[in-house]
C-alpha cells in the first residue's frame, strides 16, 4: 500500500510533453513504478483561462473533477463541468477541457497504461521519443 500526498509529486509542466497545451500542470501520482499495471493517476491542475489541446486518441479518460469550473469541448460543443463531476471520454471522442473560471480546476484523470506507450510510440521521431 502507498499513501502519498499528491502535493509531494513534482508538477510537470504539460505545454513541455506538447505544446498545445496551456496553463496546464500534471502530476502522475500511480504509475508502473508504483506496481500499477493496468491504469495511471493523475491529477491534472488547469489555471484560469488554460487549456488541454482539443484532440482524440484511442483509449478512454476516467475524469473526477476534484474542485473550480470549466468546460469540456466535444464535437457537439462545449459542456460545462465543475467541482464534483464525473466525466467520462470514450476512446477516439475528440475533446478537450478549459478552465473558465477565476480559481484553478483540478481533475483527477485515470488512464490505460497501455495509452502512455501509444502516445509516445505515435510520436516517434527519427527512432526518439518526443517529450
Amino acid at each position: 500500500m502507498k499513501i502519498t500526498h499528491y502535493s509531494e509529486f513534482s508538477p510537470i509542466n504539460a505545454s513541455e510533453i506538447e505544446q498545445a497545451y496551456s496553463g496546464v500542470l500534471m502530476r502522475r501520482v500511480i504509475s508502473e513504478q508504483d506496481g500499477a499495471e493496468d491504469t495511471l493517476l493523475d491529477i491534472f491542475e488547469i489555471a484560469p483561462a488554460g487549456e488541454t489541446p482539443f484532440h482524440c486518441h484511442s483509449w478512454e479518460h476516467q475524469v473526477f473533477v476534484i474542485s473550480g469550473i470549466g468546460y469540456c469541448r466535444d464535437s457537439n460543443g462545449e459542456r460545462p463541468f465543475r467541482d464534483g463531476d464525473v466525466i467520462y471520454v470514450t476512446p477516439n471522442e475528440p475533446h478537450s477541457f478549459h478552465n473558465n473560471g477565476r480559481d484553478p480546476v483540478k481533475l483527477i484523470c485515470i488512464i490505460p497504461k497501455a495509452a502512455v506507450v501509444a502516445y509516445h510510440l505515435d510520436k516517434l521521431d527519427d527512432g526518439q521519443p518526443v517529450l
